[in-house]
Formats: structure tokens, C-alpha cells, sequence
């Protein structure tokens, strides 16, 4: 759930050094508590084109252990005992700050490694599901809206010869009550004389 808006972005075209550079892949996990919650929170970077991520000095990015799956680690690190233990070390009042090293001292069960990656992959394949299910329902109530802009808004509905009722030089009447314009054919009435509630 790597967020980011290339509107709002900063570009820089000096070289970085190559431990400040983000690669897909990467697991990142923030730093500073911008919203109560956060701290546990992880995310991969996503591919990218034509340019990279660099680290901010609120972000920490995390580099597993050979023995240590980072799919595993994304959602251990997002478990109630690890954030309430990040949560513990945190300083501050407005903005609460934490440290590499006071997430060192965090501690948590680990199984074997093949056991760490079977339920790594079970649970990252439900998460990109759930981010795709996410996306197509997002771009179905995007296109509920536009067809609601269409009929009601517009009034470029299809008219009897399938065509844009507006558009195609349908009549539409100012309706006092709504204080608009509406089709002609239209009338406006109480909610009361089509529904019970």
C-alpha cells in the first residue's frame, strides 16, 4: 500500500548514495507518527519509471536477515504486540518519533524460515487481492458517478433515438420548486408519493 502522488513530489538529480536509494521490492516502514497508528505500518516499493525513490530521514528501510522472510516481516511488524511495543518507545507530543534502535529492542516470535514464507505468500497474495478488488471498485463508483452526472446532472440520458437527451436538443423547463432546469418531460414530486420509510 506504497502511497504516493507525483504531483507533490520532490526531484533531485544528484547522486545518491546507494544505501539512501529505494528498489522495487524494498520495505520501508515510517519513522514518525504523522496520524496515531502508524508506527507498524510497512509498505514495498512499487516499480517505478524513470525514476527512484531516496530515503527520508523519517523512513526506515528494513533489511531482513537471510533467515528472515521480508513478506513474513510486513505483516509481523503490523501485528498489535509489535506496534504497541514501537508505540512504547516513541517520544514527543505532536508528532511522536521513534529510532532504529528502539525498534531493535522490540521483541517477537518467529517460526522457521519455510514456514515464515508460506504464510508471508498466503498473506500477501490476499493483500494484492484485496488491492486490486480495491481498484476495480473505485473505478466501478467512478463510473457510477459520471453516469449519475450524465442523467442527473446533465440530462444527456439516452433519448428515444438512443442519443444524449441534452446534447441532441432535448427541451428542458425551469422547475421552480427545484430551481432548475429539468427535461420537459420530467415534473417534480414529493419524495412522500413514491416511497414509504
Amino acid at each position: 500500500n506504497f502511497k504516493y502522488d507525483l504531483k507533490k513530489a520532490n526531484y533531485y538529480s544528484d547522486d545518491f548514495p546507494n544505501n539512501f536509494i529505494l528498489n522495487e521490492g524494498d520495505l520501508i516502514m515510517p519513522l514518525t507518527e504523522q496520524t496515531f497508528g502508524l508506527f507498524g505500518n510497512t509498505a514495498f516499493v512499487p516499480h517505478t519509471e524513470n525514476f527512484q525513490f531516496v530515503l527520508n530521514q523519517r523512513v526506515g528501510k528494513i533489511i531482513p536477515n537471510e533467515d528472515v522472510d521480508k513478506y513474513y516481516l510486513h505483516y509481523l511488524l503490523s501485528t498489535n504486540s509489535v506496534r504497541d511495543q514501537i508505540e512504547a518507545t516513541a517520544t514527543g507530543t505532536s508528532q511522536r518519533n521513534t529510532s532504529p534502535n528502539n525498534i531493535y529492542d522490540v521483541v517477537v516470535w518467529v517460526p522457521e524460515y519455510d514456514k515464515q514464507k508460506q504464510i508471508g505468500k498466503i498473506l500477501y497474495d490476499i493483500e494484492k487481492k484485496i488491492n486490486n478488488n480495491n481498484a476495480i471498485n473505485n473505478n466501478l463508483e467512478q463510473q457510477a458517478m459520471s453516469l449519475y452526472d450524465y442523467y442527473f446532472t446533465q440530462f444527456d440520458f439516452p433519448n428515444q433515438e438512443n442519443k444524449p437527451y441534452r446534447t441532441s436538443g432535448g427541451n428542458l423547463v425551469w422547475n421552480n420548486e427545484l430551481k432548475s432546469n429539468i427535461p420537459s418531460n420530467w415534473s417534480s414530486i414529493s419524495l412522500s408519493d413514491i416511497i414509504n420509510i
